[in-house]
């Protein structure tokens, strides 16, 4: 059963970081868009992006929550262990309230100064979460 949640973490981390990744580097090429071009792009990419990451991330804690459960007590007493589970649910959670909030705002407004200043909340979110996730991986991979 380990195996399982095992898969399905690791298939929820590919989705949910790999479409975080994906919007970034999308928001940054679609910085030399022209105004017009972005707003027709904009909120079908938000949508599509946001509807992936949210799946990434309902794969990602249906199979990392139980696989705590199944951790030997004296495995959780490791600072990787306590580091991964404590901020990877938080930065997931935080990922779907926070971005999915803010790309309601950029997708529902049609003034332009508007979209852009979301445009930028959206990247500097973005940023922080992905720097988070990173610093999660690297603890992760050598079991700090």
């Amino acid at each position: 059963m380990y195996h399982l949640f095992w898969f399905l973490h690791i298939f929820g981390i590919v989705l949910w970081f790999g479409s975080l990744v994906t919007v970034g580097f999308l928001l940054m090429t679609m910085r030399r868009k022209p105004e017009s071009e972005k707003f027709h792009i904009l909120p079908s990419v938000v949508r599509g992006v946001t509807r992936l990451s949210h799946i990434g991330a309902a794969f990602l804690l249906i199979g990392g929550i139980p696989m705590l459960f199944m951790i030997r007590h004296t495995k959780m007493a490791e600072f990787w262990v306590q580091y991964m589970a404590g901020l990877g649910i938080i930065i997931v959670l935080l990922s779907m309230f926070m971005l999915s909030a803010v790309s309601k705002d950029m997708v529902g407004t049609a003034d332009g100064a508007m979209v852009r200043r979301s445009l930028r909340l959206y990247g500097r979110w973005l940023s922080f979460i992905l720097l988070l996730t990173l610093s999660i991986l690297v603890v992760v991979a050598f079991k700090i």
